[in-house]
């Protein structure tokens, strides 16, 4: 991820840096679970979840930069952030993903997956 946008997203509470189910590349994680990534063509996938989505759904379609996935199961965005305004809408949808991904008051933080866990998990991506 790109330094500046990157350190914005590590401000955001509950978020860690580790690498990418999907890719191995530097990924955010809440709560045991990837909420974003950067792909090779320098957009973003975000998982806002299905009903973060459905919620937001009219100011998604209206953001030419956000392409909703063809399924309408997806819990997951793909935003070209490669410009400020871009890098702008990507803090945001990770923040409302972050929110949506953070444990119930009182919950215990689940751990990011590392060695067999993390393996296990690229073997289905």
């Amino acid at each position: 991820m790109a330094s500046s946008l990157c350190q914005r997203l590590l401000a955001i509470d509950g978020i860690f840096e580790s690498p990418s189910t999907f890719s191995g590349r530097p990924a955010v994680w809440v709560n045991g679970k990837e909420i974003a990534h950067r792909d090779a063509d320098g957009s973003y996938d975000i998982r806002l979840t299905r009903q973060v989505i459905r919620q937001m759904r009219d100011q998604l379609r209206a953001e030419p930069r956000v392409h909703l996935r063809a399924s309408s199961s997806s819990d997951w965005v793909e935003v070209e952030g490669t410009d400020a305004e871009g890098e702008e809408l990507v803090v945001e949808l990770v923040r409302a993903a972050a929110d949506a991904h953070r444990p119930a008051p009182g919950a215990a933080l689940r751990p990011l997956p590392q060695g067999k866990e993390l393996a296990r998990r690229r073997r289905f991506h």
